[in-house]
């Protein structure tokens, strides 16, 4: 009997289930995201608690750039958030050392007049948004100088104070652009921070740093039940249709094939020398292979037939020389910046799907067993930093579910792209591969940009609903 698959809903600007799943480097991403938006209502002691969350989870996250005209805020205020000053500081002695570097080859000695002009310089990096030429500059071009009249005392004729213009940008605030402008105008933020404060998910942040990545719904799935959303996706969601339709190809009746028999999947497993992960071989019992399932952006390489599946071959030393991103790209690149750390690769791997540029590899217990005593090599390294040890440890903790889910892992699934655009994504499983695509598969072009949305909407909208509750209430009682 084919399982229901789980009907899709609107995703919201924000919401608590997705928050405690996400993964680290999305993590960071959401919160500074939540961060400038509450700065900008004026949220600031809101704002202030998520960036000191993010530098305590993740000194190195990579949003650094994205922070920065906050700084103007904060610098506004004569308060930091935790952590952040110490960045204005290294991100100014490294412009020192860049420049001494540029002038006598070397670092040289320190030149206050050069260090001003640096603090200056990031301290400064608000403008009137001029260079945005569209309305949202316009506006706030516009507050910036109803401010600066308001400063000098002058008087503002036929309106246009700093109020109705604010309130002109918050009315449009999810236009392009439009919050990074605003964010940008040092006397914008002399208005914003005097905001009713509001603390509305900050402690759901703090439970998604502090606890790790909650189970998603697909983790408590069997793999009939995620094989029979996947199938769904690919009939249902417009996305699927048009990928289909730019592909000149028909939309299948179906992604599943007949089941491979016990036989021979064991005769697979004789042919290899070794034994299959068995949420692989129950995927083989219920579809002998697959068709190219929609993963959300693209269609997905199609899965081979068992009697297909093959390890690499000799002449693919290409593959076997891949730096393994285990448990994460991020943690590859932090801990290997200069590649001069010994970092284990790919190794030999069963190939169970391909379609052009596109790869699906089975990674054997062996393989993983050389990751995980690499991981443990670093964590005993009194040499490496305790901020970059926390680091590895919450890898470790949000790909496996914990440290020790992590040690006791086997087999994991490679999803590789080859090409210009080279990707890697390692999963913890076969299962936790189909899993993804049963998520991403059933999401529409909205859900994968809802991520520009404006909070602030949300807020207002919820305001409103409750002011509409309490008229309601009143009018009862007058009767």
């Amino acid at each position: 009997m084919p399982v229901s698959p789980i009907p899709h809903q609107q995703v919201s600007p924000f919401d608590r289930t997705r928050c405690l799943q996400l993964p680290n480097d999305e993590l960071s991403e959401h919160i500074v995201s939540f961060a400038i938006q509450f700065a900008v209502l004026g949220y600031v002691d809101a704002a202030m608690r998520l960036i000191s969350l993010l530098n305590q989870h993740d000194k190195f996250h990579r949003c650094q750039i994205s922070t920065q005209n906050l700084w103007i805020l904060w610098k506004l205020l004569g308060r930091w958030p935790e952590g952040e000053e110490e960045q204005v500081h290294e991100k100014i002695e490294n412009e020192r050392k860049r420049k001494a570097r540029e002038r006598e080859g070397g670092d040289g000695e320190r030149n206050a007049k050069q260090a001003k002009e640096t603090l200056a310089k990031i301290y400064d990096q608000a403008n009137d948004g001029s260079y945005f030429p569209d309305v949202g500059s316009a506006l706030v071009s516009a507050l910036d100088l109803s401010l600066m009249l308001q400063e000098k005392g002058e008087e503002q004729e036929n309106g246009g104070s700093p109020e109705e213009i604010l309130k002109e940008i918050s009315e449009r605030i999810e236009e392009r652009k439009q919050v990074d402008t605003l964010t940008e105008s040092k006397r914008a933020w002399s208005m914003l921070k005097e905001g009713a404060l509001a603390k509305l998910i900050g402690d759901v942040i703090a439970d998604r740093v502090r606890n790790g990545k909650q189970e998603e719904e697909e983790d408590n799935l069997s793999i009939s039940e995620i094989l029979a959303i996947m199938d769904d996706n690919i009939r249902t969601n417009l996305e699927s249709h048009i990928m289909f339709e730019e592909l000149g190809n028909p939309i299948p009746d179906t992604l599943l094939h007949p089941p491979a028999p016990t036989s021979i999947i064991e005769e697979a497993e004789k042919r290899l020398n070794i034994k299959l992960p068995s949420d692989y071989k129950e995927f083989l019992s219920i579809t002998n292979g697959l068709e190219r399932p929609f993963g959300g952006v693209i269609l997905e390489p199609p899965l081979h037939t068992v009697d297909n599946i093959c390890w690499f071959s000799d002449n693919e030393d290409y593959f076997y020389d891949l730096p393994l991103y285990l448990p994460s790209e991020e943690i590859y690149f932090d801990l290997n910046y200069d590649f001069s750390e010994p970092w284990p690769s790919v190794g030999k791997a069963i190939k169970i799907g391909s379609w052009d540029i596109f790869y699906i590899w089975l990674l054997p217990p062996a393989n993983v067993a050389e990751m995980q005593a690499k991981l443990t090599e670093l964590l005993e390294d009194d040499e490496l930093g305790e901020d970059k040890k926390e680091k590895i440890r919450n890898s470790m903790t949000e790909f496996a579910g914990s440290m020790e889910a992590f040690e006791k892992l086997e087999w994991c699934c490679v999803r590789w792209a080859a090409g210009s655009g080279a990707s890697m994504t390692v999963y913890p499983s076969f299962r936790a591969y189909l899993g993804e695509l049963a998520e991403e598969g059933g999401k529409g072009a909205k859900d994968l940009i809802v991520g520009s949305r404006f909070i602030g909407l949300d807020l207002r909208a919820e305001s409103a609903r409750e002011d509409e509750e309490d008229e309601g209430d009143r009018k009862q009682d007058e009767l």
